[in-house]
């Protein structure tokens, strides 16, 4: 969560990356310059990532020591347990499967580390070091200055973009509408609070699964939150800059002042509907529909949608005059505003969108699917 002035100052250090140079990404693309960013990309995101494994590893021992360390305290009781206990079957029953249990995650967690530490770790710092050689051979990192100067006018762009193509001016937003804890402030601890809030609601927007299992508590998952920035400008949208693909994972842009006092919750609610779905677009591959991906899913539906009447559609809330990213916007809006109870506005809304999506994204903790 960065302010604009805190955000420029990490790109120029190199500890994050800027946004997506659209000029090289359209009319240089596979030339050095292109891959001079693209190496100078990877080389940062394979940091990151490498910190990221790193942890999951050491969550991992940490899972596999405690497995081992019950194992080990239930064998023991199963050996001081006395055939004159009243309850010496039942205890031994229980124990046992405990035990098995136990070895069975034990052996599955070290299947895991193992693969971590010798497979992937490895192979992530053999990718760093390839793009540090190839970044050096094309004239090496960019300077301070050039990340800070081609990165402030992305800033001046996107505070634009906020504020409605306005420039932001922002000694006079200040002057005219700072107001500290008002409604209409986005501050650093009122938009992570939102955040928060957001994330339990949707808890796998952020998540990766880095092993997959059948069972969702036998999955292995990382998490890679987008960096968001708050502009030096006034506004009533946010947006989503980048998605999380590739070497990217992501970036999220509000505006510091909402035009709209008390209006970030529906805000913030459109931009992560748009990470989502620019996200899930990104790992569709060429041919999306046939990709089992959320944006598959639901165009889908809408495919399914398309003749019938208008009644029926609209009252699904599927509408043939907008696009996916718009109807998408609005179904994921109830989703979010439902959550708690298991997105119960969706599926009274349209049942087919629920079904269809639901499977992508997980509900928050002891929340139930609802089932016609």
């Amino acid at each position: 969560m960065l302010y604009a002035d805190e955000y420029l100052d990490f790109v120029s250090r190199g500890m994050i990356t800027g946004a997506i140079d659209q000029d090289l990404e359209l009319n240089e693309r596979g030339s050095d310059a292109w891959k001079r960013d693209k190496y100078w990309r990877r080389r940062i995101f394979s940091q990151t990532r490498q910190h990221t494994l790193a942890r999951t590893l050491e969550a991992l021992e940490a899972r596999h020591a405690a497995c081992l360390d019950l194992v080990e305290k239930l064998d023991t009781k199963l050996n001081e347990l006395s055939r004159d206990d009243p309850k010496y079957k039942q205890k031994r029953h229980t124990w046992t499967e405990r035990v098995q249990e136990s070895k069975v995650e034990a052996a599955r967690l070290i299947r895991h580390i193992e693969s971590l530490r010798d497979k992937l770790l490895p192979e992530e710092q053999r990718a760093g070091g390839e793009a540090q050689a190839k970044l050096d051979a094309l004239g090496g990192a960019y300077t301070p200055v050039e990340l800070a100067r081609k990165e402030a006018t992305e800033v001046h762009r996107v505070s634009r973009l906020c504020a409605k193509l306005k420039d932001p001016f922002l000694p006079f937003v200040l002057r005219d509408k700072f107001q500290p804890q008002g409604p209409a402030l986005n501050d650093r601890d009122t938009v992570t609070a939102e955040l928060v809030e957001a994330e339990r609601l949707d808890p796998g927007i952020f998540r990766e699964v880095l092993f997959h299992a059948k069972k969702k508590d036998a999955r292995v998952l990382t998490r890679d939150a987008p960096y968001v920035l708050i502009t030096p400008s006034m506004g009533i949208m946010g947006f989503s800059w980048n998605p999380r693909y590739g070497s990217e994972v992501g970036r999220l842009v509000l505006p510091g002042i909402n035009a709209r006092p008390g209006d970030l919750r529906n805000m913030l609610y459109n931009v992560l509907s748009d990470f989502r779905w620019d996200t899930s677009k990104a790992s569709a591959g060429t041919d999306v529909m046939k990709s089992d991906t959320l944006v598959a899913a639901f165009m889908t539906v809408r495919w399914d949608y398309r003749k019938r009447s208008k009644e029926v559609r609209e009252k699904a809330g599927l509408f043939n005059e907008e696009n996916d990213r718009e109807n998408w916007r609005r179904h994921y809006a109830l989703y979010m505003s439902s959550a708690d109870d298991a997105g119960k506005k969706l599926f009274f809304k349209c049942n087919e969108v629920y079904e269809a999506v639901c499977k992508y994204m997980d509900l928050p903790e002891g929340v139930e699917r609802l089932s016609k």
